[in-house]
Order: structure tokens, then sequence, then C-alpha cells
């Protein structure tokens, strides 16, 4: 399957406003982008994302242009080579027009591709090397036309059978993750799997086995402040506590035979994330609180292989000389 480029132009550019007595300038900059394509290209089809639209109409530049277009071109194509067809049209949900001022000097219009398609297409027989001034139109005045305009050399690619979600064969998101990656941390979830235990000042070390699990990717959730946080977890905190009392640093780390990843969520929206330790040295993950907060913590356990459970065990401690046991990345200590 052949690669496809998308440029995906975002649609800040607004069409300029015109003057009623404009007319179209073949030698005007144009209003997206020049582009260099050679006979041959293998990114086939070739997609651009554009506004098409204008005020002016189109039938002054030949008797055969309808609709309205912009002074400013669309696009300009630089084009090389020989071929023996090249293809250009516009897919949008609207009623588009395509004008092309050719290196001969001459202006190729579209309307509709054929009766049952409103969107514009126009195909080139050995088309000559230069320049292309393309104007993406509409049929009705001063309306703005967003969409694609699409450039191929395959004749079997036309505009009823294009399907941009077809371009990049890539598997959605499951819904829950979805839903997960766009709402705020706190939403990862507030009830453990296992029961929530209170922990205070006065207690020194305390250690649960944990077997986690999960296919949340926490590189797509938003943590806030720009922070990233990697590996799988589940919706469900691995473990919840109740801290009180004061101490200088509270200390989490999570020991298995796999990498790791320890995610806690704390009081008054902190956020804590620990991959590797001791330099990135040992893949066991570290979490160091400096003065924690009172209240609620949540302890995410993350694997980085989805598709496994991991069995490890999880220190909570006071005692910042205490390290997780070693594991190297070649799983040896």
């Amino acid at each position: 399957m052949r690669k496809i480029i998308m440029l995906s132009l975002l649609l800040l550019i607004a069409l300029p406003a015109l003057a009623q007595d404009a007319v179209p300038d073949p030698d005007a900059e144009p209003a997206f982008l020049t582009l260099n394509l050679e006979a041959g290209f293998t990114l086939d089809p070739f997609v651009v994302s554009v506004v098409g639209g204008g005020s002016i109409d189109a039938s002054d530049l030949s008797e055969g242009c309808l609709g309205f277009i912009n002074s400013n071109p669309t696009v300009k194509v630089n084009y090389t080579g020989d071929a023996d067809f090249l293809r250009a049209f516009f897919y949008s949900s609207h009623d588009s027009v395509l004008v092309v001022h050719t290196p001969d000097d001459e202006y190729l219009c579209n309307d509709d591709a054929n009766d049952l398609l409103l969107d514009a297409s126009l195909d080139l027989e050995n088309p000559p090397q230069g320049e292309y001034v393309i104007w993406v139109g509409a049929f009705w005045q001063d309306q703005q036309v967003p969409g694609f305009l699409v450039f191929t050399a395959n004749p079997d690619m036309r505009t009823g059978m294009f399907d941009p979600g077809a371009l990049v064969n890539r598997e959605a998101m499951p819904d829950d993750v979805a839903r997960i990656a766009a709402l705020p941390r706190s939403s990862l979830g507030s009830e453990s799997r296992l029961k929530s235990m209170t922990l205070k000042a006065e207690d020194e070390t305390l250690t649960q086995e944990l077997t986690v699990t999960g296919d949340i990717p926490l590189f797509d959730v938003d943590l806030g402040d720009n922070m990233t946080c990697g590996g799988f977890v589940s919706n469900s905190p691995s473990l919840v506590f109740d801290w009180s009392g004061e101490v200088d640093t509270l200390r989490l780390f999570f020991e298995s035979d796999s990498d790791s990843t320890l995610l806690v969520l704390g009081p008054e929206d902190s956020v804590y994330c620990g991959d590797d330790s001791a330099n990135s040295e040992n893949l066991n993950p570290v979490v160091d609180i400096a003065n924690p907060a009172e209240g609620v913590y949540q302890v995410y356990v993350g694997d980085f292989d989805p598709d496994t459970d991991l069995t490890g065990m999880l220190t909570i401690t006071q005692d910042i000389e205490l390290e997780p046991q070693t594991l190297a990345s070649n799983h040896e200590e």
C-alpha cells in the first residue's frame, strides 16, 4: 500500500476581503501554499486541506467557468516530468468549482464531476511541465468551502470513491480510552480495586503486593502543566490511601520483574509521576512527595505491556534511604 501524506493546514487563513472590481491574478501569491510535484510522485493521492470560495465571478475568466473565486489563487503547483495523466479534484460537503491556469496560458474550469457529484474535478492528458495556478471556488458567491484538494495520477482515483478516513490505516482508541484521554486527570477514577488504607505520620513503612493491568495509555491523558507519564493503567487506581500528619518526604516505589511506571494523584490536584529511578539505571519507579498534604492519594501502577498482568510490591515509606531493588534494562539485577 502506498504511503500517503496529508498536509492538514489549520483553517486559520481567512480569505482576504476583496473589492467587487477585483480580478483573479495568476501572478499573485497563493492564499495557502506552493507545491512542487514531479511526475510519478509516489505520495499518490496527494492531499491538501484548504478553504475555497470568493466573490469574483469565475465566468469573467472564460466562458465555460462557473461559480465564484478569490483574487489570490488557492494553491500553485510547480509540475515537472512527463506523465500521461493528472487529475485534480476537490472533495467537500459543498458545491465547489475549480479553475486552473495552465503553463500554456489556458484556463480550465469545472463545476461538477458528473450529474450526481457536486465535487469539482479536472483531468489533464499529457500535462505540460510548468506552473499550475489553481483556484478553489464555490458555486455561490461569498460562500466559504472547506475541503481537500486532491492530486492523483491514478485514473481509478475519483472523487466519488475518495475516502479521507481510509488514507491512514490506524485503529481508533477504544471508547473508554478516548473518553479518559479527553477528560481532566481527576476523571481517571476514584475507586480502588483494593480497600482504601489510612496512613499516619507515625507509620514508618507499608508494603502491599499488587497485580495490575490496564489499557489506558498515560501518555494520552491530560495530567496538566505539560506533564507526561508513560505506561498503561486501569481506570481504577491500584491503591488509595488517606494520609494525615507531617513529614518531610513520603516515598513510594514499586518493585517487579518488568518495567513499570508509577502515577500518584494527590490532594489539591497534585500530580506525581515516576518511571525509572537511580538516574534511569533502575527500571523500578520511585515517587517522592515533599511535605505531603493531608488527604486522599490515588496510586496507579502502570505496565508497558497492556496485554499482560504485572505483579509486584508497592512500598510507601518515610525513609528516603530505602530504594527499590535494581531492575536493569536487561532484567538482571
